[in-house]
């Protein structure tokens, strides 16, 4: 069982939740609310520390709560019908999670796994339909969901029509964090790209050789973003 705990007083040393995460008073989910308001918010959030990769939202389970990221990552994954799983996001500090369901009553469209060390803030249900009164609120979900349909899009395109080294610069550029970063090994791109490890290791060493990016202990970083989006928009391979 993956250990998945309230993180306790004495780990948090009596601080709140914006005063051991005060990144999240960036989080788009809060734009246009005031500084007081988001303290509320962040700080009525009950905070859960994964010691361990462990899921938390569920694929086809109606949820009881929204998250938002408060550190570390979070793989947003679909499952098929047999059973295979289809990376959709990975979800890094400031992104939301769960709150359509959440607000609709709706069954997860995807499952959700953080990623070891990782801490997430809970909004309750109760909580949630409250601020929905807000249109400050509604109206962060609506660009959220914009936000998402475009990389829907992106997406479907890539799969369509785009060879396999556009697709690999596609998904690397969606799935990079703040930092230009992606923490994630060869065959989680490959499961996600649908190509093999190895056609994505000659890839990404296609990618190095030209200082587009370089791969260090796992992590790939985008050196030159602007080149790779040469790649996203012309075939390379």
């Amino acid at each position: 069982m993956v250990a998945l705990t309230a993180m306790g007083a004495a780990q948090l040393k009596g601080l709140k939740n914006t005063q051991r995460f005060p990144q999240i008073m960036r989080a788009p989910i809060l734009d246009g609310f005031t500084d007081s308001e988001k303290y509320e918010i962040i700080n009525e959030a009950r905070l859960l520390f994964f010691r361990e990769a462990g899921d938390f939202l569920h694929q086809d389970v109606v949820p009881d709560a929204m998250y938002i990221v408060a550190q570390g990552q979070a793989e947003v994954v679909f499952i098929t019908d047999r059973g295979a799983r289809s990376p959709v996001l990975l979800a890094n500090v400031g992104m939301t999670l769960g709150v359509t369901e959440t607000i609709g009553d709706l069954p997860c469209a995807a499952s959700c796994r953080a990623s070891a060390g990782s801490c997430l803030l809970m909004l309750e249900k109760s909580t949630v339909h409250r601020l929905i009164r807000d249109l400050r609120f509604l109206r962060n979900i609506a660009r959220n969901m914009h936000e998402v349909m475009i990389r829907y899009n992106n997406f479907r395109a890539a799969e369509k029509d785009l060879p396999v080294s556009q697709r690999v610069a596609h998904y690397l550029l969606e799935l990079r964090s703040s930092d230009n970063s992606i923490r994630h090994s060869q065959a989680f791109l490959g499961e996600a790209v649908g190509c093999s490890r190895q056609t994505i290791n000659k890839i990404l060493g296609r990618m190095r050789s030209s200082g587009v990016v370089t791969i260090e202990k796992g992590v790939i970083h985008i050196e030159d973003p602007d080149a790779l989006k040469h790649w996203a928009d012309h075939d390379e391979g």
